[in-house]
């Protein structure tokens, strides 16, 4: 008799042992448990091309002006200039050689500079010419040089010959002789000969 009971009480453990293990894997798969909600692990993504920065060329600037003191006014005058071309493109071969007329520059802006008269490095003010071809400037009465500087941050370079020199021995593209008068405006013509690109 005690040895149906001993085997009734391991029969009776080790229904007890399945019967456990079957519950916790029907709860493992139950819909409301954290294993059966969560989804399947999601793979590693790159960041779209469509969401990376577009780099667009931008280009840059051909003229660099350096900064000038701003003269001190009043007392000043008023001076605009105007650079003009002369194209002779074909004007050789006919005879005679018509007299070339010249008109404003406006293909793109032009850097005129104003010097103390008979010094081209004591730099007084300097401006781009704007769509008409004229550069303004308001400067004390006195006597000045205004040219057209031969440098890298002048982009006639690349389009007109070697210039001229002005008296000091300094080659720029044109230039000439002004004297700014106390509140007035003084006007002066920049004529250069233009070769197309």
């Amino acid at each position: 008799m005690r040895r149906v009971r001993s085997y009734l009480g391991i029969v009776i453990a080790a229904l007890l042992v399945a019967l456990t293990q079957a519950a916790c894997g029907a709860l493992a798969r139950s819909p409301l448990s954290p294993a059966a909600t969560a989804g399947p692990p999601s793979p590693t993504t790159s960041p779209s091309s469509s969401s990376l920065p577009i780099a667009i060329p931008v280009p840059s600037p051909t003229i660099t002006l350096r900064p000038i003191p701003t003269p001190s006014c009043p007392p000043c005058g008023t001076l605009r200039v105007d650079v003009r071309e002369v194209t002779l493109m074909g004007a050789a071969m006919l005879t005679p050689p018509p007299t070339p007329s010249p008109h404003p520059f406006t293909q793109f802006p032009v850097l005129v500079r104003i010097t103390r008269a008979g010094d081209s490095t004591r730099i007084v003010d300097q401006s781009l010419t704007d769509a008409r071809g004229v550069a303004q400037f308001v400067v004390p009465p006195s006597s000045y040089w205004v040219f057209l500087p031969n440098e890298d941050s002048q982009p006639l370079r690349h389009y007109i010959g070697p210039g001229v020199n002005l008296p000091d021995g300094t080659t720029v593209f044109g230039w000439a002789p002004v004297a700014v008068p106390l509140n007035a405006v003084a006007q002066i013509d920049i004529v250069f000969d233009w070769q197309e690109p």
